[in-house]
């Protein structure tokens, strides 16, 4: 891993330092010649050797799609949170809501029965 991050590192600049003499050389209106030695000399590692934060590019690719993937299931898991109570809001009738909501009245345990308790 030592070894990747120096070659990556050497690599970031001597790329840089391309960049570099390509602007330069732009700016003094040598343009073919720069677009030529921008071509030519810039060091372009294989993917298996490129870093992106201390990580192999492979191992950086499926971290991202896992958070891709996991932000993308908690999204619908909200919409779908969302949209179930407007669902049963269309589905139960009201006299089935009316009748619900009656059971409830008479389970709930009375002010007596509490007190009675305690």
């Amino acid at each position: 891993m030592i070894f990747l991050k120096c070659i990556n590192y050497i690599n970031n600049k001597w790329n840089n330092f391309v960049f570099y003499i390509h602007d330069v050389t732009t700016r003094w209106g040598v343009g073919h010649t720069s677009v030529w030695f921008y071509d030519t000399l810039q060091w372009r590692l294989p993917s298996n050797w490129q870093l992106i934060g201390g990580k192999t590019n492979e191992q950086y690719l499926l971290e991202h799609e896992l958070y891709i993937a996991q932000h993308q299931a908690q999204y619908y898991a909200n919409l779908a949170y969302e949209y179930q109570w407007d669902l049963i809001e269309i589905l139960v009738p009201d006299d089935v809501k009316k009748e619900y909501e009656a059971d409830l009245k008479r389970n709930e345990p009375s002010e007596d029965s509490l007190a009675s308790q305690q």
